[in-house]
């Protein structure tokens, strides 16, 4: 698992603005899907990202809205650089 790390949280806010796919909340707290987001069984509301400071530095910290007891519904945390470019791809080199 490579973690997405940054230096400061400045350059985790600006790399996050940088992806086409995303856009910043209201409150410019966090992080959205932009444009259809189709929700999977269970689940109730978009993805929230957001940066976090970890031991390493600052990371991009994933919140998922499942109902409870969502059969594999993945986990809150740390989002890891193969996970955020699978899902992001074409916003990111497209």
């Amino acid at each position: 698992m490579n973690n997405l790390t940054f230096d400061t949280k400045k350059s985790a806010i600006k790399y996050l603005s940088s992806v086409k796919g995303l856009s910043k909340s209201n409150n410019a707290k966090y992080f959205y899907p932009t444009g259809t987001y189709h929700l999977s069984h269970g689940e109730y509301s978009q993805p929230d990202y957001e940066p976090r400071r970890y031991r390493d530095g600052w990371g991009i910290h994933v919140t998922y809205y499942y109902l409870s007891g969502t059969s594999y519904a993945p986990q809150d945390g740390r989002i890891d650089s193969d996970t955020f470019y699978n899902r992001f791809f074409y916003e990111i080199f497209g």
